[in-house]
């Protein structure tokens, strides 16, 4: 792969023919390439861009920096080119207030050049529960019961909001990282009409050295969190971790109905190309207002 520096990469977006689009990484650019293919079927054109992701851009001024941090410092360099280049990033947590309840979410539309995520990441654009269900009916329909599929229906708001509270007690505790790829379903408990983690969580992180027990507080988090509406939750939820714990509470409901251990180990954390591609295939069928500012994106290019 050919690396540029900030100045190099600038000439060669003035250089390009087509529009150019950087985006953090390969998820942005999957997703964003299906609402390409989306657009182009629909109205029988394609428009001439480029996708690339930050790690394009090797520079010793960027060194340390995110993948978001990255983008919108290539962009600083680029603001006199609004007709060739374009970003978008993760709008993460900025401009939320994390401590008020009830939330006060607001998406704000984009002004002049630059694109955030409607919520945390683009993974939440596709924590929706008919998604989900397409995915699970499609890929498990022939070996989970029907019962499943009304547990299913019956706790995935509970699950949106665990994954919200888990997202933000990780986040306060500066525990995103070590919290990565460790919750699983034998960490997830059903209370009357909730779900809940266990304290075997906390002992999964004991064993990557973490001395915080945070279940407790994830499970307090939910409690809070049940009073409002899903619609905002799940714009909140960590992109990544809030999906690990979607998929941890949608396979600890499929060990209830008796699934075997390698159909709750693939819903839990399997076929990670295949979700991925299934979900960006969802989420292109959605009416524009659904995946704001995506298709804003899309027509800007094309």
């Amino acid at each position: 792969m050919t690396h540029y520096s900030k100045k190099a990469y600038k000439l060669a977006v003035t250089l390009r023919s087509s529009k150019t689009i950087l985006v953090e990484g390969p998820t942005d650019k999957k997703v964003l390439s299906r609402l390409f293919l989306s657009h182009s079927l629909a109205t029988g054109t394609q428009g001439s861009y480029v996708i690339d992701e930050a790690d394009l851009i090797k520079d010793e001024e960027l060194y340390g920096y995110g993948h978001k941090a990255k983008v919108l410092a290539v962009a600083e360099t680029l603001e006199s080119l609004p007709e060739k280049f374009n970003w978008l990033v993760d709008r993460e947590w900025d401009d939320i207030n994390l401590n008020q309840r009830p939330i006060k979410y607001e998406y704000k539309e984009p002004q002049g050049q630059g694109f955030r995520t409607k919520g945390h990441s683009i993974e939440n654009y596709w924590f929706d529960q008919e998604i989900y269900e397409n995915y699970l009916r499609q890929n498990y329909g022939g070996d989970l019961p029907h019962g499943f599929f009304i547990d299913f229906r019956e706790n995935f708001n509970s699950a949106i909001v665990l994954a919200a509270a888990f997202s933000l007690v990780a986040y306060k505790n500066s525990l995103i990282n070590k919290c990565s790829d460790c919750i699983r379903a034998k960490h997830i408990h059903h209370e009357g009409i909730t779900l809940s983690i266990t304290h075997g969580f906390d002992d999964s992180l004991a064993r990557r050295a973490v001395q915080e027990k945070i279940s407790d507080q994830v499970n307090h988090e939910a409690r809070k969190l049940g009073d409002e509406p899903s619609e905002i939750v799940r714009w909140i939820s960590h992109g990544h971790l809030g999906e690990e714990m979607l998929r941890a509470c949608i396979a600890y409901i499929a060990s209830r109905h008796t699934a075997n251990a390698g159909i709750i180990e693939a819903i839990e954390r399997g076929n990670k190309t295949a979700k991925l591609a299934h979900d960006s295939d969802q989420i292109a069928q959605l009416a524009p207002e659904k995946i704001e500012p995506l298709w804003d994106l899309v027509q800007w290019a094309t």
